[in-house]
């Protein structure tokens, strides 16, 4: 076998095979691990494998490079293809431009990899591979699209507290910088074996010593311990699909409310000392005030037909009134979302009104003492062409063609709210509970769920409720389980505990470390179950302290993008791609 290998790195696959079936195997092997390693699988420790196809394929002495990029490439589109499917019902002209895009990453690791590896040599494979995997990691999930930061290599490895300790420390990143060190110098290990050189072999292994000291280093950082007294936190699941809230019709906002209101109480019976609903659930169209009483004096209302036939009217501002009595008879901070307006207005056409306004948000409110608090989260990242269009907005006649063919349903007029905003809730035995309130994509987002828990080394944040309507991703569970996943590397970073409301589930409490928070009682049941309606109420304990990574931010993360640039600009040659590939290992 070993000889075998030898061949392989010395003589390349071409003189056995086409380069181009290899390359398409390695980009494969790398898609099933990766798919193996994500829910609903969730085997995380094929991590740690997932990449190293790639690596060895970096190595080899490839005669026709070009083909055999493209052919990897199409390897690992399968990954992509897989992960983001639950894109096909909302965008079928954007699912394959999205997956093809994201493939790029990939496709560039290994092209740069093999290219710094011929250039200089002398730089560790496994400190290479890292750098390299873990820069474009950033690019895509931190800048490119304004960032989109979805099954990262690291993300997997929530599962186990020691692995993931590094992430209070500086970040996200850092773990998958750790991993890529052990995975590379496993790979590097491989080659060197293979062409016999036995202090090579350490070489290669000196990247998972490496990465197993970091990991032993920051397991060994204590985190901020909170002695706070636990809030008991109710969560409201709803099960209303996607297409129906952003059209519903009158009875389906009633069915709903009924829903909504049947639930909280439910939750408060429970225990509940504040209730969370999910993202723009609330039936209706606004909750600012200023918008409400433009609203109001629109007069404006629906006809309903009841069961003896006879119709009625109902105020359009009903939904509004009805939850100011629901939260006085409940006597519980309740935590809502729902869009918010400037410039709210409604322009005669025809015989009816248009809804006109300068901007609209998507936020989130607290209603208490029978009325809207006078802060109000606005969402600042708004999902990139789910919400918003990067770069695209700039030009309304491209924005309009695009919408007509890949979003026919959407309007993307979302405005970006100004900043992170700390809401608060007072609760019965007078203790006021500050919370950050992610809006739906935003928990993926970790430099935004940093600046609202912290801010000049102070907490502004004790506890992170994720409103969202994951109803976008229909009958695909896996993808629930991975914004789930996501989130809990916010609550691992920050040391704090973050509750989820999430529309069509899955709706989850999570505490400091990053664990799933069950009940007493409830072994077998952490979470609300997907694609159901119900309740999840659950004894937070509000953080206190700040972790390193809450203190310095992004320090890290910004550090591996820069030494990628640096390696990317020192590593082309002008006949790599038409030369032997690197050989060897260290």
């Amino acid at each position: 076998m070993i000889a075998l290998l030898r061949g392989y790195f010395r003589d390349g696959p071409e003189a056995k095979a086409a380069a181009s079936c290899w390359a398409l195997a390695a980009g494969l092997l790398h898609s099933l691990i990766l798919i193996g390693a994500f829910p609903p699988f969730g085997w995380w420790g094929l991590s740690f494998f997932a990449v190293i196809p790639i690596v060895l394929a970096a190595e080899l002495r490839w005669k026709r490079p070009r083909l055999s990029a493209l052919a990897l490439y199409t390897g690992c589109l399968a990954f992509w293809m897989y992960q983001q499917a639950w894109t096909w019902p909302v965008s079928e002209a954007g699912y394959i431009p999205l997956c093809l895009y994201l493939t790029i990453y990939p496709a560039v690791f290994f092209v740069l990899q093999r290219r710094l590896r011929a250039r200089l040599p002398q730089i560790p494979l496994w400190l290479s591979a890292a750098v390299l995997w873990t820069g474009l990691e950033v690019l895509r999930g931190e800048v490119v699209w304004h960032g989109y930061a979805w099954a990262l290599i690291a993300h997997p490895l929530i599962e186990s507290t020691w692995l993931s300790s590094p992430a209070p420390v500086l970040g996200q990143y850092l773990v998958s910088f750790l991993l890529m060190l052990a995975s590379a110098g496993f790979a590097a290990a491989l080659v060197a074996i293979t062409g016999g050189g036995g202090r090579r072999v350490w070489g290669g292994l000196s990247g998972v010593g490496l990465a197993a000291a970091a990991w032993a280093v920051s397991g060994a950082i204590p985190g901020p311990a909170s002695d706070a007294k636990p809030v008991v936190v109710g969560v409201v699941q709803t099960n209303i699909p996607q297409s129906n809230k952003m059209a519903a019709t009158i009875g389906v906002e009633l069915a709903l409310w009924e829903s909504l209101k049947y639930i909280s109480e439910r939750a408060v019976e429970s225990g509940a000392q504040v209730v969370i609903w999910p993202e723009t659930m609330k039936p209706g169209m606004t909750l600012d005030p200023e918008s409400v009483e433009v609203e109001r004096r629109a007069d404006l209302g629906y006809r309903v037909q009841g069961p003896d036939g006879a119709e009625r009217a109902i105020p359009s501002t009903a939904f509004v009134d009805e939850l100011f009595d629901l939260q006085k008879r409940l006597g519980v901070p309740l935590v809502v979302g729902e869009d918010a307006f400037e410039g709210l207005r409604f322009d005669r056409e025809g015989g009816g009104y248009r809804i006109a306004y300068d901007r609209r948000f998507n936020s989130a409110f607290v209603v208490e003492n029978g009325r809207v608090s006078a802060m109000r989260y606005d969402k600042v990242h708004l999902t990139p062409f789910g919400e918003q269009m990067p770069y695209i907005e700039a030009v309304p006649w491209l924005k309009s063609r695009l919408l007509a063919v890949a979003a026919q349903n959407m309007k993307l007029d979302l405005a970006e709210g100004r900043g992170p905003v700390t809401l608060e809730a007072g609760l019965k035995d007078g203790r006021i509970l500050r919370l950050a309130t992610p809006i739906c994509f935003e928990i993926t987002d970790a430099r935004l769920c940093r600046r609202m828990v912290a801010s000049g080394g102070l907490r502004r944040a004790e506890l992170l409720a994720n409103l969202t309507n994951d109803g976008w991703f229909g009958d695909s569970d896996r993808t629930r389980l991975q914004h789930l996943q996501i989130a809990r590397w916010r609550a691992r970073e920050l040391a704090t505990p973050v509750v989820r409301a999430a529309n069509t589930g899955i709706s989850a409490a999570i505490d400091a470390d990053g664990r799933l928070i069950g009940k007493a009682g409830e072994t077998d049941k952490v979470t609300a179950a997907a694609r159901d309606e119900g309740r999840l109420v659950r004894d937070i304990t509000p953080a206190s302290g700040l972790t390193i990574y809450a203190r310095v931010g992004d320090v890290f993360t910004w550090s591996v993008l820069a030494a990628a640039v640096v390696l990317t600009i020192a590593g082309p040659s002008r006949r790599i791609m038409a030369g032997p590939g690197p050989g060897g290992g260290n």
